[in-house]
């Protein structure tokens, strides 16, 4: 297969943000990358919020113009009971959570899953206090995990038990939605503890492999975009080989640890089916997503479906030279 080349050279040694203050116009580069994921993560959040589990048809039912405005004029949202809850331009849980681990972060000035734990059990029963915001929207699996009293003291083992209670088979995006911002927290880091730590935070709710290894795809891919390290789509495909490798041996690890506990191997083919879908030229007209199936039906919040989402909004920014296709994707 086609990615098997890149096993070979998986670790590399990859380079780092100059440790040169006089490096400005770098270092403000970086800064203007940085808040770029941050907040346009939280715009991206609330403008998905339109269309949030809803078919494609359902969608283009609900939107016709495929338009929406977060400034006046707002885009009104369609009324059903999930929209409902939200006040107007508001962003969803997948925002409120990675603002825990930034939160996290400025008071302990170092990252802490377990302190981030903490910070989840207190927001599904109050929110996101500094904010005066309500726990809306969180998924199944989360509300689950945090369902149990002491889980602030030992997540993973509660997390892992309902996984085991799933039979191993839920995967869902909710530890993925929430981890940008390590990718900018991890600009210190070298790649493997970056893949660590990405590990680390989503296996405090989601530890199938399939959530970890998605995490530290995510993590790594933004760590490698604030530092300008991804320029053409082979990075893409490289750190996807990175991180599958990593995460091949933080299995093995895991059942030394834990001999009692089941970690299946990762599906390779799987993963690359979801992560290497090829983006042709504007004039084929051909939609990158369709492949995913992103509303296929029990599966709209896989975890692999928003990973491979994600790496395919970021191919086409990569091999497009402009906004207009990125449009067009949008309104199909």
């Amino acid at each position: 297969m086609e990615y098997v080349q890149y096993f070979e050279t998986a670790f590399i040694p990859d380079e780092k943000p100059p440790s040169n203050p006089k490096d400005r116009l770098y270092l403000e580069g970086m800064h203007d990358r940085a808040l770029g994921c941050i907040f346009g993560s939280a715009l991206g959040d609330a403008i998905g919020l339109y269309t949030e589990f809803m078919t494609r048809e359902d969608a283009r039912n609900a939107y016709p113009e495929a338009k929406f405005s977060l400034v006046t004029p707002v885009t009104p949202r369609f009324k059903d009971e999930h929209r409902a809850r939200f006040p107007e331009r508001s962003w969803t849980d997948d925002t409120d959570h990675a603002l825990l681990i930034v939160l996290s972060y400025l008071r302990n000035e170092k990252l802490d899953p377990r302190d981030v734990a903490y910070r989840l059990w207190i927001w599904a029963e109050q929110g996101t206090r500094a904010l005066d915001r309500m726990p809306l929207g969180l998924g199944q699996t989360t509300s689950q995990v945090l369902e149990f009293d002491k889980y602030a003291l030992r997540p993973e083992d509660f997390a892992y038990q309902v996984w085991h209670i799933h039979n191993f088979q839920s995967a869902p995006n909710g530890s993925l939605m929430r981890t940008h911002p390590l990718g900018i927290l991890c600009l210190s880091h070298t790649l493997e503890e970056t893949f660590e730590i990405a590990a680390n935070f989503s296996n405090i709710t989601h530890p199938d492999p399939r959530c970890i290894v998605s995490c530290c795809i995510g993590t790594a891919l933004v760590r490698a975009l604030v530092t300008g390290l991804i320029v053409d789509v082979r990075d893409i495909n490289r750190t996807v080989v990175q991180a599958s490798v990593w995460c091949a041996r933080w299995l093995k690890k895991q059942r030394v640890l834990f001999p009692d506990r089941v970690y299946p191997d990762l599906d390779m083919d799987e993963l690359f089916a979801h992560t290497r879908n090829k983006v042709y030229p504007a004039e084929f007209n051909l939609d990158p997503l369709g492949p995913l199936r992103l509303d296929e039906d029990g599966k709209v919040g896989y975890v692999y479906k928003t990973l491979g989402a994600g790496i395919a909004a970021l191919r086409l920014a990569l091999e497009e030279s402009d906004g207009i296709r990125i449009y067009t994707l949008l309104k199909t």
